[in-house]
């Protein structure tokens, strides 16, 4: 009778709504079995770390069953996982020649928070990615290589040219890598004419966002070109054949009368590639001279310093 008795007390402490959460917890202290259901770290008293990423928190507001199967979830990831490997600190580091927000998007899956100066990098990392990082940083933070562009404006005809054009036409191009890159075209444009002007010489940094740049002018009456380079990027490591990249190209002509001032874009191309000391023609655009056959050729070349 008694032994009933102690059985429906304890039954109603169990089950009471108020109470479940302390008479479970007392339960479990009295050497009862574990309910296979709680995760590792809940049986252990696991409390999450400060600081600790987001995605890696409950929501309140799930379902209780999605609630209890994410915890069991997280429990043994972090049972299997080394000992401290998900431990989050800090760490800061001196940068060189790369800003703290490129090294940041590039390291993004390693880094959970960032923040920087001009010269120094702050992030919160775990452990186990810190490794990994610090070779990225290694390769990303080095000295960045000149890149010297080379650029060509050609005035091309099939036939004369009218009085706009101040120079004289060129007979001859003494250049042979640039002669090549328009012998390449004349089966497509059929010009018989060349104006070459003298090249203008446009030094960018690797990894330059941006360079806006007057080209050299003299081979129209009040007028002039201005070039915008974006995303200048060099790729490959081997010498002679190393590659640079250019996200987007754009060539203005700026026209300037004593009557009148008026701009229009020529060119303008997105993501092209030159080999170093390579020549490219970049676009051709015709010219609004009254004069029919007539075209503006781009072309340029790329050095690395």
């Amino acid at each position: 009778m008694k032994r009933s008795l102690y059985l429906m007390i304890a039954m109603a402490l169990v089950f009471s709504p108020a109470s479940s959460g302390p008479c479970v917890s007392s339960l479990y202290a009295q050497g009862g079995d574990v309910p296979s259901d709680v995760p590792a770290g809940q049986q252990q008293g696991e409390t999450a770390q400060p600081g600790w990423p987001a995605q890696e928190n409950l929501t309140a507001s799930a379902a209780p069953g999605a609630a209890i199967a994410e915890q069991q979830k997280a429990g043994t990831a972090r049972a299997e996982a080394r000992p401290g490997e998900e431990e989050i600190v800090v760490k800061t580091y001196t940068l060189k020649y790369i800003s703290w927000r490129d090294v940041a998007n590039a390291a993004r899956f390693y880094v959970v928070e960032a923040t920087g100066s001009d010269s120094t990098l702050t992030v919160m990392i775990r452990k186990k990615h810190i490794a990994d990082f610090e070779a990225v940083l290694k390769k990303l933070d080095v000295e960045r290589k000149n890149i010297m562009f080379r650029v060509f404006t050609i005035i091309a005809a099939k036939d004369g040219a009218p009085d706009i054009i101040k120079k004289p036409e060129t007979r001859e191009i003494e250049n042979r890598d640039l002669k090549m890159a328009l012998d390449e075209i004349k089966g497509l444009w059929n010009f018989k004419r060349y104006w070459v002007e003298a090249p203008s010489f446009v030094m960018v940094k690797d990894g330059s966002e941006g360079s806006n740049v007057r080209l050299v002018a003299g081979l129209l009456d009040f007028a002039d070109f201005g070039l915008s380079l974006r995303q200048v990027r060099l790729s490959g490591d081997e010498l002679g054949k190393r590659n640079i990249n250019v996200g987007e190209l754009k060539l203005d002509l700026n026209v300037n009368t004593p009557n009148a001032s008026r701009n229009a874009t020529l060119i303008d191309t997105m993501q092209i590639s030159v080999r170093e000391k390579g020549y490219l023609v970049v676009g051709v655009s015709g010219l609004e001279t009254g004069w029919s056959g007539m075209a503006l050729i781009l072309v340029i070349s790329a050095e690395i310093k």
